[in-house]
């Protein structure tokens, strides 16, 4: 005899009863899916439902000596947003967002390390936050010696801007760029 839950009464099989476990088992999940999806429908009508979207590189990047290179990515947390293989992320409403960049280097001990945020917009302007040598020292992680960047910033973009991340090192010869990451959050309406 099937049982239920006693906070959301979702109905689901005993071990004892074997007759209708399948039935039984999509019943649950049909009751679950249902009830989740009443949950994120309640969220996004009071609005705590925000934008966000992620980028990441993980293949190995060969920068040239003083020269700005924007980073394509490789994958997405949410392709919608980003087209593949590109070096931009769309900002898909009129808001505000949190914009957060990262990236590892190769070790080097000479020269800086830069990390740049570009917003563009579709006539061509673009707004900058220059980070230079952002976390120089070595990452904290017993075991690694990687120096990195790191930068958040706040931006104001319209509908159809795109974010950039650039990166510019001056260790003299080339410098792999181990990996990156891009993220974008709504932060207000």
């Amino acid at each position: 005899m099937p049982q239920n839950t006693p906070d959301r009464g979702y109905t689901y099989p005993c071990y004892g009863d074997g007759s209708d476990f399948p039935d039984q088992i999509e019943e649950l999940a049909t009751d679950i899916d249902t009830d989740v999806q009443q949950i994120l429908d309640d969220i996004a009508t009071i609005g705590l439902l925000r934008t966000s979207a992620r980028m990441r590189r993980t293949a190995v990047l060969a920068t040239v000596n003083n020269t700005q290179t924007p980073v394509v990515f490789d994958s997405a947390a949410q392709p919608g947003y980003w087209p593949g293989a590109t070096s931009t992320i769309t900002f898909p409403k009129t808001c505000a967002y949190v914009v957060q960049a990262s990236c590892l280097w190769d070790v080097s001990d000479t020269g800086q390390r830069r990390l740049d945020l570009r917003r563009l917009t579709p006539s061509g302007h673009s707004y900058a936050v220059d980070l230079r040598d952002g976390i120089q020292a070595a990452v904290g992680i017993p075991g690694f010696d990687v120096p990195g960047n790191a930068a958040t910033a706040m931006f104001a973009a319209a509908a159809g801007d795109t974010m950039q991340l650039r990166v510019l090192q001056n260790s003299g010869g080339a410098l792999n760029l181990l990996g990156a990451d891009l993220s974008i959050m709504e932060v207000s309406q």
